[in-house]
């Protein structure tokens, strides 16, 4: 055989051989692997409890629970007052202290009006007042003269009265005559006509007497009018407060009615809240409230409902709640500043805020964190004390507190109705609540300090 068919018998029997101890290794290994698997040794399986998830968990206690209610208002001074001008004219003088955003108390001059004018006319209506009077003391000195002259005329005639008796009696004893009597009758008739007459004035005298007083009230009147006006010329601060606006300068004339200046007080702000309709039954007179100003003023106040409107609004299915802030102006009257005595933030009228109405009514209800809420239900641990299920709940309302006693972390919180699906003491899961389903077995960490076990293994919430 030639070396040119020699050559591929031997490729042939190169790749036989290969084939031959591959399939030879295979089978080592494979027998290897059998006799592996069938010493190996059993191990040994861990209790259901040792495979458990560790998670946290906090147990269902009823707490009395206030509700809060949020809402929003504007505040609005309780008493702000429009000082105006009530007579006609020209202003002579401004406190240099009386501008805008300046305190003053009551009582405090804001601008004088020129009285010239006015202190005039009271002058002359006080001489008129007096010249009445003179009249009245005038005509109570006649009337006292008229008596006394009506005493004499009535003694005048009184004695010739008594003459012409005489004279008479004489006559009829045959001493007389008819002349003499005629006489004396006519001196009785002189006599009683000038005492008739004397009467006659004096009897007018209370009429005129009567007639000067009234007009002599009349002019009292007047006076005290004028008086009025003439002290309208110093327009004053009806009330303690401060200065929204001051709108009067010198020589400026001011008329009736015109706008002078506003005093706003800030001691009692009002700020009527709209809450929901369903607030109606647990907030009363007295429940305290939190305020702080809706922008980046970091700002609070603490006030009090003092009124509840009667009727609710059917189309946004609210009710108004009136809240009271009292803030003390001591020092802002003081030193003419609007500061607080605290140093901070007086809530100014027209400022928007946000309420928060603590009811001092308090229901038992349960309190998880919120993030264990998820979809109206919670997840708690089973009466077999490992697997874990989903409950329904029903959330009445969120608070924001820190409850140490339930969870020191935690201070947001979900407040759940009471029922007999979730009675007091149940565990409800606050942990590793994305890895946990129905029937996955759980062991908190109050079991694991309780069998006095490590709590490191438990994962992130």
């Amino acid at each position: 055989m030639d070396g040119s068919q020699t050559q591929p018998v031997l490729k042939i029997l190169s790749r036989v051989l290969r084939a031959g101890v591959g399939l030879l290794a295979l089978v080592i290994a494979g027998a290897i692997f059998a006799y592996l698997t069938m010493t190996a040794p059993e191990p040994e399986r861990a209790p259901l409890e040792e495979r458990a998830l560790v998670a946290r968990s906090i147990r269902l206690e009823p707490t009395p629970i206030a509700r809060v209610w949020d809402g929003y208002g504007t505040a609005r001074s309780m008493n702000g007052v429009d000082v105006k001008a009530e007579i006609t004219g020209v202003v002579i003088s401004r406190p240099d202290d009386i501008e805008a955003g300046r305190a003053v108390t009551r009582g405090q001059t804001i601008i004088r009006i020129d009285p010239e004018d006015f202190e005039l006319r009271l002058e002359a209506e006080t001489q008129l007042a007096a010249s009445l009077q003179a009249e009245i003391d005038a005509l109570d000195a006649r009337e006292k003269r008229l008596k006394e002259r009506y005493e004499l005329a009535t003694d005048e005639a009184n004695l010739a009265r008594n003459e012409y008796d005489r004279a008479v009696e004489a006559r009829d004893a045959g001493a007389g005559n008819l002349n003499e009597i005629e006489t004396k009758l006519a001196a009785v008739r002189r006599a009683e006509g000038a005492a008739a007459i004397i009467a006659q004035t004096l009897d007018t005298i209370p009429a005129e007497r009567a007639g000067l007083s009234a007009r002599l009230a009349q002019q009292r009147a007047v006076i005290r009018l004028a008086e009025r006006e003439l002290e309208r010329t110093t327009i004053t601060a009806p009330i303690d407060g401060l200065l929204q606006l001051i709108d009067a300068e010198e020589t400026e004339l001011v008329s009736p009615g015109q706008l002078v200046a506003r005093v706003v007080d800030l001691a009692r702000i009002e700020i009527p809240i709209r809450v929901p309709v369903s607030a109606g039954h647990s907030i009363v007179i007295g429940d305290q409230v939190d305020l702080r100003a809706d922008s980046a003023l970091e700002a609070e106040w603490h006030g009090q409902v003092v009124g509840i409107a009667p009727e609710a609004d059917s189309e946004s299915r609210s009710m108004t709640v009136f809240i009271e802030v009292r803030q003390d102006l001591t020092d802002a009257l003081r030193e003419r500043r609007a500061v607080s005595t605290e140093g901070g933030r007086l809530l100014l009228p027209g400022q928007f805020v946000v309420a928060r109405v603590t009811t001092s009514v308090r229901d038992e209800r349960f309190l998880v964190p919120r993030i264990a809420v998820e979809r109206d239900r919670v997840m708690i641990v089973g009466e077999d004390g490992i697997h874990a299920h989903r409950a329904p709940v029903r959330v009445l309302f969120h608070i924001d507190a820190s409850r140490p006693d339930l969870d020191p972390a935690e201070t947001q919180w979900a407040v759940i109705e009471m029922t007999d699906a979730l009675p007091p003491g149940t565990q409800v899961i606050v942990s590793n609540l994305d890895q946990i389903t129905d029937g996955t077995p759980v062991r908190t960490t109050e079991t694991l300090a309780r069998d006095g076990l490590d709590t490191g293994r438990e994962g992130g919430s």
